[in-house]
């Protein structure tokens, strides 16, 4: 497939790029002995990749929605087959998006850190096991990449070493590898059931009529993906990760990794599932699975506020951390990531894939930002930046676009793909859970907008007090060197008003990649 620039590229670059640069960077790092030259020399590798990436994401997927075509590309390796449809193009956009704003991001904030080229590789690997997740075509290939991107990830959130960081990567390790076992568990099922693992193959298999070790095998693949995903009660390790691992990686964590999570339990739907469809019913919509992902949806963002809520109810200020309040955030989010999956139609799905993306760009902003007030600050507890907008007005005002977004208030992208999965839910096959799921979505949707507006009074809007002895000033000395993390937030936020006021183009790419996947 050829570009606008008249060029074709082929899917391995996407799993080339990022780990070629991966490596590089750890070159950089044993080879150059003068530090500030490899500091240097790792901003600018770093930087050129990840823009490169994100530049040939966009022109994929320009191409892609351009296609007359809704087939996957399929390209074959001597060592793999890569495959490529509108929604492998719509996560790898994300995904280069989210790294190349972090990478822009850490300039500033990973400068001083003496492991920078250790970071940024580390960044690059996570980015090339994403990837290579959404771009595979069998799942065996996809759990072994799963493993190389938990494995990153373990790195990322432990990289500090201290022992609250190499706690909450140990207790990610353990979830995750447990998640991934349960997973491997339900492939191995699934080889046995049907005799092959390539998505392509299991949507052309007739359903099973007698099928309940397939039942097995689905269950403990959607628990395998919803580890990651931080589905009910198995996201324990969200909130510890967050305090611990560089404030650089909170938008990778949030932003990228626990969507990828989403993306697998797409894929089961879709290729896993349809084999099913004999016993379920004929179709997904209304079916079993379709209703345990709505309810294990509404769960997870229950949990998720009611979590975020006692956080903001704790009368020690200095146990009211806004890491971990983005984290239990992001948990209720995830929550309605899955619900518009099991919503089973083109808009419940449209609509997730939607949100996935306003939910990466708008919590990357406000991670980011509390990245930057812990740099100007040295503190990251909730007390401590009361007055912001008033001592910061530019990052105030970024604060409070991010927020909009993650309330759905309207005209922000949240409103526009938070309404797509409640109407999805809404068109359910079953009448009475599509009805009581999109009304208990819209009542969760508005509990959550009042701690979020209540974020903004109290951090953007509230006057500080200076005497009260839970207020920091901003360290003039750290603002100063802090440009590249503002240039990154600020183009964030740009792009997250985008997404409200011009979602036509994102919208339609939504709608075509869901509308792709129904046979």
């Amino acid at each position: 497939m050829e570009n606008i620039l008249g060029f074709e590229i082929p899917l391995v670059i996407f799993i080339l790029l990022p780990a070629i640069t991966s490596f590089l960077l750890i070159g950089i790092e044993r080879l150059l002995k003068v530090s500030v030259t490899k500091k240097v020399i790792s901003h600018l590798v770093a930087l050129t990749a990840s823009l490169l990436d994100l530049t040939l994401a966009i022109l994929f997927g320009m191409e892609l929605l351009k296609s007359p075509s809704s087939n996957p590309l399929i390209t074959e390796t001597t060592i793999l087959v890569l495959r490529a449809d509108l929604t492998s193009g719509f996560f790898i956009f994300i995904f280069t998006l989210i790294h190349a704003a972090v990478c822009i991001y850490s300039i500033n904030y990973m400068h001083e850190h003496n492991d920078l080229a250790h970071f940024y590789a580390i960044l690059f690997a996570v980015v090339t096991g994403l990837n290579l997740i959404v771009l595979v075509n069998d799942y065996f290939t996809m759990f072994v990449a799963w493993e190389g991107m938990v494995l990153c990830a373990y790195a990322m959130v432990g990289f500090y070493r201290s022992r609250e960081s190499s706690e909450a990567g140990f207790k990610y390790l353990m979830m995750s590898s447990a998640g991934s076992l349960l997973y491997l568990f339900g492939v191995a099922f699934l080889y046995g059931i049907a005799g092959t693992l390539k998505f392509d193959e299991l949507t052309l298999l007739d359903p099973l009529t007698e099928s309940s070790i397939l039942y097995i095998a689905i269950l403990c693949m959607i628990i395998g993906f919803g580890v990651t995903a931080a589905i009910f009660f198995l996201n324990t390790w969200l909130p510890d990760a967050h305090p611990a691992a560089p404030p650089p990686a909170h938008a990778m964590l949030s932003g990228i990794i626990v969507i990828g999570g989403t993306y697998g339990i797409l894929r089961v739907i879709f290729t896993v599932i349809p084999v099913n469809m004999a016993e379920i019913g004929g179709t997904f919509q209304g079916s079993v699975w379709s209703n345990l992902l709505i309810i294990l949806g509404i769960l997870t963002s229950l949990q998720g506020n009611i979590y975020a809520l006692i956080q903001f109810m704790r009368k020690d200020p200095q146990a009211r951390n806004l890491k971990r309040i983005f984290a239990f955030s992001t948990i209720s989010h995830m929550g309605y990531l899955i619900t518009g999956l099991g919503a089973g139609n083109i808009l419940g799905i449209g609509g997730t894939l939607f949100h996935a993306l306003n939910h990466a760009a708008a919590k990357g902003v406000l991670f980011m930002i509390t990245g930057y007030l812990i740099y100007s600050t040295g503190s990251y507890y909730l007390d401590h930046y009361k007055g912001l907008g008033r001592r910061d007005p530019l990052i105030g005002i970024c604060f409070t676009i991010g927020l909009f977004s993650l309330a759905s208030i309207p005209l922000t992208g949240g409103f526009w793909s938070k309404l797509m999965i409640i109407l999805g839910l809404f068109n359910n096959k079953n009448p009475i859970i599509g009805i009581s799921a999109g009304l208990l979505t819209l009542f969760i949707t508005f509990f959550a907008a009042v701690g979020y507006l209540w974020l903004i009074w109290y951090l953007v809007m509230k006057e500080s007090d200076q005497d009260e002895k839970y207020i920091i000033k901003f360290d003039a000395m750290t603002l100063n060197n802090s440009g590249f993390m503002k240039l990154s937030i600020v183009s964030l936020t740009i792009f997250v008003l985008i997404l409200g006021f011009f979602p036509t183009v994102i919208v339609n790419f939504a709608i075509k990649a869901a509308s792709a996947l129904f046979p």
